[in-house]
């Protein structure tokens, strides 16, 4: 037999391996879906120390199968690491239809799976988890420095999936609302449920600084808007939406109206204000006055064009976000600020800012914070570390073949 029939033999077995993985990995699916068909629950992720007990039990469980993998075939072939393919597949196509299905939230950098999940994806996780401790394990009985690579890619992933299992029991999300120069000892969990703070907070000051709003022109009698991104209400620009050129004589982002004529005035429910001159290029009519998107205190204000058009200013976009708290439950008072997308660390926390009452904008005396604890992202991150120790090993492996075979 030449090495061609060889490798050839090699492939088949391989292939016939590979489908009979499959065909078990296929069946605890339909398992699994018969299961939840007639049972019908949700498994609720528990928190430590259970997540870890089942870790515990699921890689007692490999050891003691790769340790007889010898005297029985079929543990044998369970620990070859074929198993791990159809595994994986499988994992990732029920991850995303239960994510989709769902509606579990995956932003943020918090690695966790839905807390309630359905049994076949129990199933799914607990297999891959059963069949990468098999692979490590008979790796480790096995010890190659040939296979280092593999090795350190597959304890990555025994190492994120462990470290995803008991992050998603020990997540916590808490939100808080926070009123300014008052003490928020209460938070609301993921189900709603009203719950002691970890620490007490305060709110010092509340600042929003928003981009200049844009303009649109409304189509009431069709019901549609009409605007340009790139126009914005801004002392002396000028604009073009439909038949119209719109030139704003002055914007003013905090004005107070009196009389038909917006002021300045930097308080407590002002409002965003611009005055326009508006022509039609077709019948080069012109319209003056003012336009407001209002606020919590002042109404709306849009400028009639004719019987059916009014230029409108939208509610301007945020563009900054911050809130200077105080933590009272430190050793001594800690002042903090919170930005979106920039959390600040106390106590095993994070504390992000979310919110604030839209209606009052600027001028809100509300911010609404997150509270989130992942314990166990540290170790996801160490998991990651050894994937791409793995990964690196072996681009190294093949950049050393290939200069062997030049050489040769």
């Amino acid at each position: 037999m030449n090495r061609y029939d060889l490798n050839n033999n090699q492939a088949i077995d391989w292939l016939y391996s590979l489908s009979f993985a499959s065909l078990i990995t296929f069946g605890l699916l339909l398992f699994s879906i018969g299961l939840q068909y007639f049972i019908n629950i949700s498994v609720i992720v528990p928190s430590w120390p259970l997540n870890g007990l089942v870790i515990v039990l699921i890689t007692g469980v490999a050891a003691a199968l790769a340790f007889y993998r010898q005297r029985f075939s079929f543990i044998a072939w369970l620990c070859n690491g074929t198993t791990l393919l159809p595994a994986i597949v499988l994992f990732i196509a029920i991850l995303i239809i239960t994510v989709f299905f769902s509606g579990h939230d995956v932003s943020g950098n918090n690695i966790v799976f839905p807390d309630q999940c359905q049994l076949p994806f129990v199933v799914s996780v607990l297999w891959l988890l059963l069949v990468l401790s098999l692979s490590v394990i008979r790796m480790l009985f096995e010890f190659n420095t040939n296979n280092i690579a593999i090795l350190f890619i597959f304890f990555g992933l025994w190492i994120v999936l462990s470290a995803a299992i008991l992050n998603t029991g020990d997540y916590q999300r808490l939100t808080v609302n926070v009123y300014e120069d008052e003490m928020a000892e209460t938070a609301m969990d993921k189900y709603n449920n009203v719950i002691q703070v970890p620490f007490r907070m305060r709110l010092n000051r509340f600042y929003l600084s928003e981009y200049n709003p844009e303009l649109a022109i409304v189509d009431e009698s069709q019901g549609k808007i009409y605007r340009r991104e790139d126009f914005r209400a801004d002392s002396g620009s000028t604009g073009y939406i439909l038949d119209w050129e719109i030139q704003v004589v002055r914007y003013i982002s905090g004005a107070w109206k009196l009389g038909s004529i917006f002021y300045p005035l930097n308080e407590s429910g002002s409002a965003p204000a611009a005055e326009l001159i508006v022509r039609n290029t077709s019948t080069q009519l012109t319209t003056d006055g003012w336009v407001s998107c209002g606020s919590n205190v002042l109404p709306q204000l849009r400028m009639q064009l004719d019987n059916s058009h009014q230029v409108a200013m939208a509610v301007p976009d945020p563009r900054e976000v911050k809130s200077y708290l105080t933590i009272l439950d430190a050793v001594k008072p800690l002042n903090i600020i919170t930005s979106v997308n920039k959390p600040v660390a106390f106590d095993g926390w994070k504390i992000y800012q979310v919110g604030y009452d839209i209606r009052k904008r600027r001028w809100s005396d509300l911010s609404i914070i997150a509270l989130v604890k992942a314990p166990w992202m540290p170790l996801i991150y160490a998991g990651l570390i050894f994937i791409l120790a793995g990964l690196l090993f072996f681009l190294v492996n093949i950049f050393l073949v290939f200069r062997k075979y030049d050489v040769e």
